[in-house]
């Protein structure tokens, strides 16, 4: 028995149209196709809703994989970036080591929690530690480290920065404590 497709394209990239008549959005993210209707059999509106409904498709995913802090610490941390030299990549690893470490002498470990699950209240604390700790570039460069983790957390969709949540971590957050930053 032949089979019938399900669905057809239409002039738009990954907007599909039913047989039955609604319009979906279709995404190939981490190998598996995904789908979602929608819900509507005007192709105008379907076009307009294609966009964010793409981006929570593919957010989604991604924010299921985000890992904790520490492993995308340690992941920023062992970057293999051919514009770095060798000194630097060990300064940066040596940075992520000893920021990980303070974070353990904390009873709420923010390192251990989730990614996307971290917020300011829980950085500060383990910042003014880390601050006591090391030297002013030592500090700095953990500063450094942090922003860069969230910035390729933000790029891979792991994380959104939502405007107007005042205890979410953000890039504006890290830079905060880069003001407040070392007595």
């Amino acid at each position: 028995m032949k089979q019938v497709a399900k669905f057809s394209r239409s002039k738009v990239e990954n907007l599909f149209k039913h047989r039955a008549g609604n319009y979906y959005a279709v995404v190939k993210v981490d190998g598996k196709i995904r789908r979602q209707s929608l819900e509507t059999d005007d192709y105008n509106l379907a076009k307009e809703r294609l966009p964010a409904t793409l981006e929570s498709l593919r957010g989604a995913t991604a924010a299921k994989t985000a890992g904790t802090l520490r492993s995308a610490i340690l992941e920023e941390a062992n970057r293999n970036d051919a514009t770095l030299k060798d000194t630097t990549k060990h300064y940066h690893q040596q940075v992520a080591k000893s920021l990980l470490l303070t974070s353990d002498t904390l009873p709420a470990r923010p390192a251990e929690k989730a990614l996307p699950r971290v917020i300011l209240a829980d950085l500060r604390p383990w910042m003014d530690k880390y601050a006591a700790k090391a030297s002013r570039t030592r500090f700095n460069g953990g500063l450094a480290l942090l922003r860069r983790t969230y910035q390729r957390a933000i790029e891979a969709r792991q994380l959104r920065i939502e405007v107007g949540i005042g205890d979410g971590v953000g890039l504006e957050a890290i830079d905060r404590l880069l003001v407040q930053g070392h007595p």
